[in-house]
């Protein structure tokens, strides 16, 4: 009996080994195809995408053929896309055929925005890159396809007023990495209903760095500093290279501490590493590169910013350079300049007023 029950356990232990790798297997298939980012079809024309200016004015382009290669390797041929300069478009509206949908007793459905920083060369596409990022962005139940939302609104650039329904702006729904790259790259819209509907590729094209006649013109603002200094300062460049891509302008330090030690920003920036620190242990692209750029650093000392614009070949197109700045406590530089000029004016007039008073003094005997 003993020998009965234990060759029953036995059993029992093998048969729910079985059955719990047969269920990691079906859960693993589960997750790779989600991974495939909703990207099976070639494009449908029953979703069609209007781009439109700042100005609501809708933009024009001409189709070309490309190929597309999906998150998942697999290659579409055949595809459409629709290439604009970046400057030129604020807001994608995406618009479905309801009336081509199939009858049904209820309607599950959902919309997806796919984006990828990425350009189209040579005919080919490509949504396999580490940077590439599908969002849902809209999910509903209804009874009929009279009640499905047909339409709704993806914002490259914030509007500055929200007052419809279904509008999405890319920064909210991709987050750092869309804030950090721009609204720049390729982007595909699906519609997901028994299946996907997936509109052409839509690229916007940054603006070439050699068409800008001039380097760029730093500015800053002063921000409260996050590591407890005197403050931080918040620089960026001027409106002429707002559709540069952001990877395409770097920033670069230099500086002195206060214990009289030399600092550059990230440890690549050292060409000498007995006199050079960096302020940063580790390269960063976030540190490096954007339109605007985050000055906070956690050692009081005094600094010069270096902005330059890079070709897509790396090499240097122009460079800027700020004024010398301070995030030591107390009085910087311009401040202890513009007190000697206060008192300067304030001792010129009130010799000015001895003066005329001595001399009408005289005039009076």
């Amino acid at each position: 009996m003993d020998k009965t029950k234990s060759k029953f356990l036995v059993y029992l232990v093998c048969l729910s080994i079985l059955l719990a790798i047969s269920f990691l297997l079906s859960s693993t298939s589960i997750i790779t195809s989600n991974a495939s980012l909703m990207m099976t079809n070639n494009f449908s024309d029953k979703i069609t995408v209007t781009a439109y200016d700042s100005q609501n004015q809708s933009q024009t382009t001409s189709a070309t053929p490309i190929s597309l290669t999906t998150p998942a390797g697999e290659t579409l041929a055949d595809y459409s896309s629709y290439s604009f300069p970046w400057s030129k478009v604020a807001k994608f509206e995406v618009n479905i055929d309801t009336s081509a949908l199939p009858d049904a007793e209820s309607y599950n459905y959902a919309y997806y925005a796919t984006w990828s920083p990425a350009s189209i060369n040579g005919g080919k596409a490509s949504f396999q890159t580490a940077h590439t990022d599908q969002k849902e962005l809209f999910t509903e139940s209804v009874n009929s396809k009279e009640q499905i939302t047909s339409q709704l609104n993806f914002f490259v650039e914030e509007p500055e007023q929200q007052t419809k329904t279904n509008q999405y702006v890319g920064k909210n729904v991709f987050g750092t990495p869309y804030e950090e790259y721009g609204g720049w790259g390729i982007y595909m819209f699906t519609f997901e209903l028994n299946g996907q509907m997936q509109s052409a590729v839509y690229e916007l094209v940054p603006t070439d760095v050699n068409s800008i006649p001039q380097k760029p013109i730093l500015s800053h603002e002063i921000k409260a500093s996050n590591v407890g200094l005197k403050n931080a300062y918040l620089f960026s460049v001027d409106e002429a290279y707002k559709y540069v891509n952001g990877y395409q302008i770097n920033w670069y330090v230099t500086g002195k501490a206060q214990d009289g030690r030399t600092y550059v920003l990230l440890p690549s920036d050292i060409t000498n590493e007995e006199v050079e620190n960096s302020i940063y242990d580790a390269d960063s692209e976030s540190l490096r590169t954007g339109h605007t750029f985050l000055f906070d650093p956690p050692i009081e000392g005094s600094w010069t910013i270096t902005c330059k614009i890079l070709d897509t070949d790396k090499t240097v197109v122009y460079t800027s350079t700020s004024e010398q700045l301070s995030t030591v406590e107390g009085f910087d530089g311009m401040t202890i300049v513009y007190i000697v000029i206060g008192a300067a004016a304030a001792a010129a007039i009130i010799v000015a007023i001895v003066i005329i008073v001595k001399i009408k003094k005289e005039k009076v005997y």
